[in-house]
């Protein structure tokens, strides 16, 4: 097996030796530049929403970079029937074609794009997630 990687991860990551944390005030006003209320801080991250003038969700990482920004709502993933009416929200026709949402799982120092929409995958994931003893948040949206 043959793995190549591109990029500037130490650029982008934050794992730049030196590199200060953020502070509080920091990603508030980052987040207030964007037209983000005060964001909630999540393990190693901060998350924000936005309902007006469209429901968006944005996550900082502990540097202040943006991981995710996405026009998406965080999701209650322990009740199924909400789960299924919030991806069936978030799903697009376009014409023929149906285009169905992105899902993360913010964890601790943990964030993890799950491969599938379908509730069986998500429930799986947030099940490993949640058996680490830490209670995981749910955001469905598209990038």
């Amino acid at each position: 097996m043959r793995v190549t990687v591109t990029g500037a991860v130490g650029l982008q990551s934050g794992a730049v030796p030196g590199r200060p944390l953020a502070t509080e005030a920091a990603i508030t006003d980052l987040a207030a530049e964007r037209s983000y209320p005060s964001p909630t801080a999540l393990g190693q991250f901060w998350v924000a929403r936005q309902d007006q003038p469209a429901s968006r969700v944005i996550v900082y990482d502990r540097y202040g970079d943006i991981v995710i920004d996405v026009a998406g709502e965080v999701a209650d993933g322990h009740d199924a029937e909400t789960l299924a009416a919030t991806i069936k929200r978030r799903t697009r026709q376009m014409g023929p074609v149906t285009v169905g949402p992105d899902a993360w799982i913010l964890s601790g120092t943990r964030i993890i794009q799950v491969e599938s929409t379908e509730l069986d995958t998500i429930g799986g994931q947030l099940e490993r997630t949640t058996s680490a003893g830490v209670s995981p948040l749910l955001i469905i949206g598209r990038e």
